[in-house]
Parts: structure tokens; C-alpha cells; sequence
């Protein structure tokens, strides 16, 4: 659904009149638009001043109360409620599709802004890299969690130019808090964790057990050792090689399918430098666990694409982390119907 205005103009003044338009798709492919309210005239002074209202039946009140439409404060109040919905997911994914929370993954994205600075100081809007390529304009990364089946679990927003990742720390202790001490296992990007980060997760106990792309300068330093390394089959058109080094496993896979792909999209081509301290689990399995990334690799494509994440045109930074909010809250609902069904489908016999 949708705010549509009419222009009309009456003794040669302009007027606007509003209503709320929805968008339906029939089943031979045509959209059909259809009017849900008419709103009548609201002019711009009466949406600055929030005089315009709706009347809506309390349920639980058994009386009917006024509710603010086309007001941006009510983003407000939505940030005091961010932690304890991680908590509600937690216990909702857990109760409905028996979710286990041994593994997790872990990336970033940028999203950009239609606005420009200068802007007050500690401002999270910042000029920096760009992981969509759109180094004209000020953005903020957002950070977030998914189970391998693509369930959402939390997320955080860092300033656009945040180099390292001082948040992930906070992320590890706060997922003990939320999932219980467990030998887990966490998947992540190149560049995310820092050797710091890495050592902490090393020294905790329980160890954490992490999986992590290695960045291309560490495949550089590593390719004499790699080359005397035989190559392994892990499954058909996936061949690995592995490099015990220091305590740790690295394996150098090349997948052809992905390799053929990835080509032909001119990206980066299918062959990866992973990192772990797993060093007793299964080389085949180590590379299943990094192709989890895949389901956050789709989560922020629904969110920019699906779910119009972007731009973003608040101006104030606690409208903005509410519009995340709300965004996130949106692909949670996505998800659900199509975890419900990959359920149903486990569960229906052959």
C-alpha cells in the first residue's frame, strides 16, 4: 500500500487530496490499484503539526483510540524495543523451526543517503568505503546475524567509515547471552575479524570456533607452502588443499561451478583462501559452512532491493536507526512464510 496525492485546484488555488492506494497482481500478470481510504485534503502544515488522525478499535480496551497517520515521531519510540525483539526472535525461531544455534554468520553492508554534511559531531554518517560501489555520497554499515537457514537474529549500525570492527566483540559476548555458552562456529567474510578479534575468540572458554575468508595478500604469502599440498575432492567439481600452519587450517578451495559463474558475472573468481581453527572437522564440511554466507549474501539484497532499505532520506540519526529497524522487521516477516514452508517440506515424507 501506498499514499497517493491528487492535485486539484479550486477559484486558482492548489489543493491536495490524499488517499491510500493498494497495489494488487492479478493472475494474468497486470497490477491493479484499488483505493483503500480516502483521506481527504492534508496540507503540509497539518502533517508538520500531526493533526491528522485515525480512529482504530482497541481490542483489548474495548473502545476505539486515535492513532498518529503520516508522522515520522513515531519512529521514536520503536529503538527502546530493538533488544528485546533479538530476544523474542531468538526464542520464536527456536520454538517454530527448532533452530540450533552452533552456527552463525556474521557480514557488513553500506547503505547510502540522499543528503550531504556537514553534520553534528558523532554523527554515524560518514564518507567511506562503499560496498556498493557509491563512494559519492555518505553512508553507514550495518552489521548482521543469520542462522545458516537465513533467520534473521540482530544486527547493529556503525558509523560509514568504520574501518575495523569494534563491534564484533560486543557480538560475541551478547550471543552467549542470547544462545547460551556453545562450542559455535562463527562464518564470516574477509576483513571482518581483526588478528586481535581472532585471538580473542582463540583464548575464550568454551573456544569459539570461527570460519573466515582470508584476504588475497595472505593467499600471496602462503603460495609455496600451498602448491607442495596435494589437492583433495570434497564433491563433485570441488577440489581442496590444505595448509596446517600455527595452530590453525587453511584451506584453498576451487569450485568449478562457482568458478564458470562467477566469470561470467566478472566477479571474483570461484576460488577461496579459507581460515579456522577447526582443524579436526571435515575439509568438505569447512567448505558447506563457509557457503552459508549465501543466505546473507540474499538478506541484504532483499534489503536493499525488496525492501527499499535505500536510500535513506531521515535527517535525524534516531529516525534513521528506526527506519533500519523497521526494515529489519520487514525481512523478518519475509523470511518466515519461506522458512515455514522449507520446514513442511523436511517434514513431509517421501
Amino acid at each position: 500500500m501506498f499514499l497517493r496525492a491528487t492535485p486539484r485546484k479550486k477559484e486558482g488555488k492548489a489543493h491536495r487530496y490524499w488517499s491510500i492506494v493498494e497495489n494488487r497482481r492479478l493472475a494474468d500478470g497486470r497490477v491493479l490499484q484499488r483505493h483503500v481510504l480516502y483521506l481527504g485534503e492534508i496540507n503540509d502544515s497539518q502533517q508538520r503539526a500531526g493533526r491528522r488522525s485515525i480512529e482504530v478499535l482497541d481490542a483489548g480496551a474495548g473502545e476505539a483510540r486515535s492513532l498518529a497517520l503520516l508522522l515520522y515521531a513515531c519512529h521514536d519510540r520503536l529503538l527502546a524495543h530493538k533488544c528485546a525483539l533479538f530476544d523474542h526472535h531468538t526464542q520464536r525461531w527456536r520454538e517454530l523451526f527448532q533452530v540450533r544455534f552452533d552456527v552463525l554468520l556474521y557480514d557488513l553492508t553500506s547503505t547510502d543517503f540522499e543528503s550531504n554534511p556537514p553534520f553534528a559531531e558523532g554523527d554515524k554518517r560518514h564518507f567511506g568505503y562503499s560496498r556498493d560501489h557509491r563512494g559519492d555520497g555518505v553512508q553507514l554499515l550495518i552489521a548482521l546475524i543469520v542462522t545458516p537457514e537465513g533467520l534473521p537474529l540482530a544486527y547493529e549500525v556503525l558509523p560509514g567509515n568504520t574501518v575495523d570492527n569494534p563491534t564484533l566483540r560486543d557480538f560475541l559476548a551478547r550471543s552467549e547471552a542470547h544462545y547460551g555458552r556453545a562450542r559455535r562456529t562463527w562464518v564470516m567474510d574477509p576483513g571482518i575479524p581483526t588478528e586481535a578479534v581472532l585471538e580473542q575468540m582463540r583464548a575464550a572458554n568454551p573456544p569459539v570456533h570461527r570460519l573466515v575468508g582470508t584476504p588475497k595478500g595472505r593467499l600471496t604469502r602462503l603460495e609455496k607452502a600451498l602448491i607442495e599440498r596435494p589437492w583433495q575432492t570434497a564433491r563433485a567439481g570441488v577440489q581442496l588443499m590444505l595448509l596446517p600452519q600455527d595452530g590453525e587450517l587453511y584451506v584453498f578451495a576451487q569450485s568449478a561451478d562457482r568458478l564458470a559463474k562467477e566469470r561470467a558475472m566478472r566477479r571474483r573468481e570461484g576460488r577461496y583462501l579459507l581460515r579456522t581453527n577447526l582443524t579436526h572437522v571435515d575439509p568438505a564440511e569447512l567448505w558447506n559452512h563457509y557457503l552459508q554466507l549465501l543466505p546473507l549474501e540474499a538478506a541484504f539484497r532483499h534489503l536493499k532491493g525488496d525492501l527499499a532499505i535505500r536510500p535513506i532520506y531521515h535527517q535525524h540519526e534516531q529516525r534513521i536507526e528506526a527506519h533500519i529497524f523497521i526494515a529489519f522487521l520487514a525481512y523478518c516477516l519475509h523470511v518466515t512464510p519461506q522458512d515455514h514452508r522449507r520446514q513442511a517440506r523436511l517434514a513431509t515424507p517421501l
